[in-house]
């Protein structure tokens, strides 16, 4: 959709409803002790290959780096659900509350991405 719209149709684009700092309104606080379950190294599997993406730490929240890229902050929506301007990651926990994967969800649909680290 982004594709079409930014190539094709730029026309199209005052129509796209939300912002990026329309979700952020709703951010909320999440401790670091929860935050730490996210640190990793994840996998999706992409029409080229498998890409790494990686969730770190730092003072400010949780980053994603995708591909060996800059890190992105992330916003925290829930104690599961964070965002950034790429997309949307929605993790999910296993019994011990480890995380075992997530959902990235972007214009080009959700990805699942793996833990392998």
């Amino acid at each position: 959709m982004a594709e079409y719209v930014c190539a094709e149709n730029e026309k199209d684009l005052v129509h796209l409803v939300g912002r990026f700092s329309d979700e952020t309104k709703n951010a909320v606080k999440v401790g670091p002790e929860i935050l730490s379950r996210y640190v990793g190294t994840y996998e999706r599997q992409i029409p080229r290959g498998p890409q790494e993406l990686k969730i770190a730490l730092d003072d400010a929240g949780l980053t994603l780096s995708i591909a060996g890229g800059p890190p992105r902050p992330l916003t925290a929506l829930s104690a599961t659900v964070f965002i950034d301007a790429g997309g949307r990651l929605e993790f999910d926990r296993n019994d011990k509350s480890e995380a075992t994967h997530f959902t990235l969800i972007d214009g080009s649909g959700p990805w699942p991405v793996v833990r392998k680290k």
